[in-house]
């Protein structure tokens, strides 16, 4: 069993029962046969590009988790309207909330569109 398909089946056997999904439940999103996802989990073949972004979808993970390339399973997003609302540290001080709204403001300026 190749490595690479290995670490993909044993991520979304765990990502599966960790969100307490039925195997039905992530086949019927994909719209494909309960035998192929089978042997995804078992490592014996591994989903293509466009399966493996709709199964981090469904997961809310990322592909890049799914693969193996990185240990953090969680997808966070920030709505950079909230950013005020978070401590921010310089990894070991608490940085003061006037510098923090500061901060806050210039990461919202660099996100914006405008």
């Amino acid at each position: 069993m190749n490595e690479h398909k290995a670490i993909i089946g044993k991520r979304l056997y765990r990502l599966r029962k960790n969100k307490n999904y039925p195997v039905n439940y992530v086949t019927d999103r994909l719209g494909i046969a309960r035998s192929t996802y089978n042997n995804w989990e078992a490592g014996n073949r591994a989903p293509n590009g466009e399966k493996l972004v709709k199964l981090a979808d469904i997961f809310d993970t990322t592909v890049d988790y799914i693969t193996g390339k990185t240990d953090v399973e969680e997808q966070k997003i920030i709505d950079i309207n909230e950013l005020k609302n978070y401590k921010y540290t310089d990894g070991v001080n608490e940085i003061p909330p006037e510098k923090a709204q500061a901060l806050a403001e210039v990461i919202k300026s660099l996100l914006s569109k405008e």
